[in-house]
């Protein structure tokens, strides 16, 4: 074993170190919730999925290496110094791990196999459902179980048993093990009345993997021993786990165990204080020299703490800026940000960027192929771009490098972050484990080198990669070094003082993070414009030289100029009342009063006192979080509409998930809703009464949904421009009525899109523009039906603010003018009761059955002559109105969709949802689309999922913008 060697300094420990860590007090929550899925899936019972998530995110968003859960506790610090307050249920159970290192409920639960299945968490390709098999197995499950293990996992049976057993040696971050084991010798020394010198052997240094047998030496007696036999049994995290001779094995609860034994009088040994000095890098002050930390993540995406917390801490810290860099949209888990989230975000932090220096970037995924997870119009406004693997660690050493090289080679990358992708240890299993990948690491450096990419030493302890070893390599190789702190709440942007523990020491290293803001930025702008004249070493896996996904490889359109908006701000106008309706009878329902941008609250029980309000505030509009209208759009239940609304489907065409109306959960609050929208409109001035969905609205304002803590969603409301007593409620339903009466003032200002149809109840949706174009474009729409055309159409509406021309809402308008003949056109066959239910295919057939093409080219020429911004026509049906449209000073774009799968169909309203009798589509225009398609600038291939359909539109429109900066307030 290796010995530690450490200086001698006058060093005093602060007086909150001898408290137990954040990651101590949470882990028993971690257990709690893994037990309680476990149980539930051996059982083949209902997993209590909310109370396994609730105690789980309580666990993640307060873990972490300080004492501040402990200061919490005590009452020495306030809730406003946590990113996370959890409830008062989860804080008792927190007081009490604190007190006894454990909680009742979880001890009920822990049995031999329990334990076992705990450590079981450890084994990479490990999942609940595959543990949980083992939860009521005697010592020795049954072979075939072992098997399918071992073949799951890729790991013998015999290594599955000893850990499982508890026989197999684990390994642990230094981190976890170093302050836990100093608090325990201090209470040693204290009992003793008395200091120790102390030897360890196993823990050379704060950086390294401990194995769980290292070993404390000091001198003692046999009265020695007892008091540490005293002391820990006393310690609510340690206990005596057994003796070795005169030594004892002690364990702590977080699994890892050590001997303590008589000290060998020629070894040296050290105080507690100089032990800590040398092996825990966070009792050190962040030097002067690093002025930065260049990898923190938000709220905005798995951070527990809004941007601007973060970066009050890091001043706070010293230092004098930092790089926000949340996940990009393939870390699902993480919550990645699509490119109009960014676009948000990118406008939230403006105000910010005004009064602190930062830099806006992302932590960006390599994909399989080394492509970058954003569109470029999108990388090229980023301030910082952190490229890294988070999926595909399977590939060979070949596979790897190519994919890295690859990724350097777009040009975008600034950063590799955490490259060696290794894992020591993630929140709730301690001693996981996750090797480094396989890379010709020599061929990597010289390419960074070459193409002025940095390597970053990710200062995270569970990552702390790139190694010492690698890291001299990169510095020999010529490379710049990032520390980043990988923080994911204000407490953790002290790990980057465990980055510069393992830079220490070493010579001639170029480090980002010593640069001050102006020098960065030179940095960046040089390295960006050299990267443009690099040599590729082979052919790119990307379409095209310039943009990172070109659709049509023959594409040569001139690309837009686009600034990024700024924040959202709520439309000035009339006093709306805002409800989050609840069903329940013993439930209150929460009302907003929003008169300008200042909100009120209350929250009432009975529908009577609901009007009461109501008619007091006398609102022109009352906006109702809740379905206002039936499946089939009758006055009662019909059993063959379903249980769905056409507003439910095309909320979730656009990725945004609502219960149906008639589900189970949701009937009476449906039918409440409808009941009160009835009442409100027989007042006799009566208000608009609309249809809201908070959710939705928070989610296109990027605003954290209640689910994510009261603060984040009360902060972005606030962002909003909100003023008045109505911010300080504690109440999540009031906050949700608050945003459906900004709904209603987005309406009221026409900056909205309606779901569904009226006869069912359209849901309001408040839509805004998060970007400004130099040229604002045109894009049309061609594709057979089916094919998802409105489906990109409100995705550009919502996400990006495009006016979405309809149609079909331009064929009834011809309708009502001149009249078809209902009967000529089998109208009858129609179970509607106005041609605004009437699915569009069936629409145009009905019209263009009897007219020409040339009335609706006419109307649309005329229509988009009257507005200014970014335009999406839903569907074109001859080239000639595409020829009088290039007559705009605007780029006019064809964007042609081919359906080539049914995996969507059920995003999509299918005519069959309302017409049951379809009628024929003959028209001449049929045999347009081939024509058409051999005109248009891009194909979009609408053949998987729905999720890939919106990247496929993200990408397509950014592979012809450049975004820029927002350079005006």
């Amino acid at each position: 074993m290796t010995e530690i060697i450490i200086q001698k300094h006058s060093i005093t420990l602060p007086d909150n170190y001898f408290l137990p860590r954040d990651f101590e007090i949470v882990q028993p929550i971690y257990d709690l919730a893994f037990l309680l899925k476990l149980k539930s899936t051996a059982a083949g019972s209902k997993e209590p999925a909310y109370r396994v998530l609730s105690l789980n995110k309580a666990a993640h968003n307060l873990d972490g290496y300080s004492t501040s859960v402990s200061r919490w506790i005590e009452g020495n610090l306030n809730d406003d110094n946590l990113d996370y307050v959890p409830t008062p249920r989860i804080r008792n159970q927190l007081a009490k791990i604190k007190e006894t290192g454990t909680i009742q409920e979880l001890q009920d639960l822990m049995s031999p196999q329990a334990e076992g299945c705990l450590r079981l968490r450890s084994i990479r390709g490990f999942g609940p459902a595959q543990i949980a098999k083992f939860l009521g197995q005697e010592s020795e499950p049954p072979s075939d179980l072992l098997t399918s293990s071992a073949k799951k996992c890729g790991m013998p049976i015999d290594n599955i048993m000893g850990v499982f057993q508890g026989r197999s040696s684990r390994k642990w971050q230094a981190a976890h093990i170093v302050p836990p084991l100093l608090r325990l010798l201090k209470s040693i020394e204290n009992l003793a009345r008395r200091k120790f010198d102390w030897h360890l052997i196993g823990i050379p240094d704060a950086i390294s993997v401990i194995e769980d047998d290292f070993k404390v030496h000091v001198e003692y007696d046999e009265p020695g021993l007892s008091t540490f036999v005293a002391v820990i049994e006393k310690e609510p995290f340690f206990h005596l786990k057994g003796r070795k001779g005169s030594s004892l094995i002690v364990q702590h609860q977080m699994g890892w165990y050590f001997e303590i034994g008589s000290k060998n009088q020629e070894k040296p040994s050290r105080s507690l204080e100089e032990l800590a000095w040398g092996l825990d890098p966070l009792i050190r002050d962040i030097p002067s020299f690093i002025r930065s930390d260049l990898h923190t993540h938000t709220s905005w995406s798995d951070g527990v703490a809004t941007p601007d917390v973060m970066i009050q801490a890091a001043t706070r810290a010293g230092l004098e800026y930092i790089a926000i860099t949340d996940h990009s949209r393939s870390s699902k888990l993480q919550r990645g940000l699509t490119p109009s989230v960014w676009l948000r975000q990118a406008m939230s932090l403006h105000t910010l960027r005004g009064q602190n220096k930062v830099l806006h970037g992302m932590e960006v995924d390599i994909l399989p192929n080394g492509d970058m997870d954003m569109p470029d119009g999108i990388l090229c406004g980023m301030d910082l771009i952190v490229a890294s693997f988070h999926s595909g660690w399977g590939g060979t050493e070949e596979q790897n490098t190519e994919r890295i090289i690859n990724a350097i080679e777009t040009g975008y990358v600034d950063i590799i972050g955490h490259p060696t992708t290794a894992l020591m240890g993630r929140p709730g299993s301690p001693s996981y484990v996750r090797a480094p990948i396989a890379v010709d690491w020599d061929r990597v450096f010289a390419h960074c080198s070459k193409w002025q990419v940095a390597l970053e030493v990710n200062c995270f302890p569970s990552r702390l990669d790139i190694s010492s070893n690698l890291l001299k390599q990169a510095i020999n190789a010529g490379c710049w070094i990032s520390l980043g702190s990988d923080a994911h709440s204000r407490i953790h942007q002290d790990l980057i003082k465990f980055g510069i523990a393992i830079i220490d020491g070493e010579k001639n290293v170029n480090i980002l993070n010593s640069l001050n803001f102006k020098e960065i930025e030179l940095w960046l702008k040089h390295a960006r414009e050299a990267r443009k004249r690099g040599t590729k070493t082979k052919r790119s896996l990307i379409q095209g030289e310039i943009f990172a996904e070109t659709i049509s490889p023959v594409n040569t359109r001139p690309v837009l100029l686009a600034r990024y908006n700024g924040r959202p701000r709520i439309p000035q106008g009339a006093v709306v009342v805002g409800i989050d309706l609840t069903a329940g009878k013993n439930r209150k329902t929460a009302v907003a009063k929003m008169s300008g941008n200042f909100v009120e609250t209350a929250s009432f029980r009975t529908d009577e006192d609901i009007l009461d309000y109501i008619k007091k505030a006398q609102p022109a509009i009352v906006s109702i979080d809740s379905p206002l209208g039936l499946p089939g759009g009758g006055d009662g239940i019909d059993s063959e509409a379903g249980i769905m609304r056409i507003a439910e489907r095309d909320l979730a065409s656009v990725g945004i998930p609502a219960y149906p109306a008639l589900i189970d959960s949701m009937k009476q609050l449906t039918l409440r809703g409808i009941r009160l929208r009835k009442m409100i409109e027989s007042f006799d001035a009566p208000p608009i009464v609309i249809e809201s969905y908070p959710g939705a609205a928070q989610d296109l304002f990027a605003i954290p949904r209640k689910q994510r803590g009261l603060n984040l969603l009360l902060s972005g409301l606030i962002e909003m421009g909100l003023s008045g007593p109505g911010l300080l409620t504690k109440s999540h339903d009031e906050l949700d009525a608050i945003t459906s009466a900004i709904v209603g003032r987005f309406f009221e200002a026409g900056q909205y899109e309606a779901m569904g149809i009226p006869s069912e109840a359209q849901l309001i949706v408040p839509k805004t523009s998060c970007l400004i174009f130099d040229k604002p474009p045109i894009i049309c729409l061609y594709g057979k039906p089916g094919s998802g055309k409105s489906v990109v159409s409100r995705y550009l509406a919502l996400y990006y603010g495009f006016h979405w021309i309809k149609t079909r809402e331009i064929i009834l308008n011809l309708i009502r003018k001149d009249p078809i003949n209902i009967s000529s056109c089998n109208m009858a066959k129609l179970p509607c009761n106005s041609f605004e239910d009437i699915n569009s295919n069936e629409t145009n057939n009905l019209y263009l059955s009897k007219h020409s093409c040339e009335l609706l080219r006419d109307y649309l020429i005329k229509t988009l002559s009257d507005i200014d911004r970014a335009i999406v026509i839903d569907s074109i049906l001859d080239l000639k109105a595409f020829d009088c449209f290039i007559k705009q000073d605007r780029e006019i774009y064809i964007w042609y969709l081919c359906r080539q799968s049914s995996k969507i169909s059920k995003y999509i309203p299918q005519d069959g949802t309302i017409i049951k009798d379809r009628l024929d589509f003959n028209h001449e225009t049929v045999a347009n689309y081939d024509l058409i398609k051999d005109h248009a600038d891009f194909m979009l291939y609408n053949s998987s999922t729905l999720e890939n359909l919106h990247r496929l539109v993200d990408n397509t429109l950014f592979s012809q913008i450049i975004a820029i900066k927002r350079i005006s307030a």
